[in-house]
């Protein structure tokens, strides 16, 4: 890795540590942005996404990611993992 790059990750890693005054989900949707991954994102991601950013436990957040925002029913993690990534 090229002094550069090492330099980006960096910045990247600083720009992604969790803030305290901030719930999981909104640290969550923050580092989606900051990494760049939200742009790269599909509808159906981004849409969790915003879902996500309301969770406060990661239970909630683990909750959210294994329902189907289709239809409510209880997703299993290869069917989450499979929609969402």
């Amino acid at each position: 890795m090229s002094a550069e790059q090492n330099k980006h990750l960096t910045d990247m890693v600083g720009k992604g540590k969790p803030d305290p005054s901030l719930t999981i989900g909104e640290n969550i949707a923050k580092l989606a942005k900051v990494t760049g991954g939200h742009e790269l994102m599909d509808a159906d991601n981004k849409q969790m996404l915003e879902k996500v950013k309301e969770a406060k436990t990661n239970a909630e957040v683990t909750q959210i990611l294994m329902t189907d925002p289709s239809n409510g029913r209880s997703m299993s993690y290869a069917e989450s993992r499979m929609r969402f990534g």
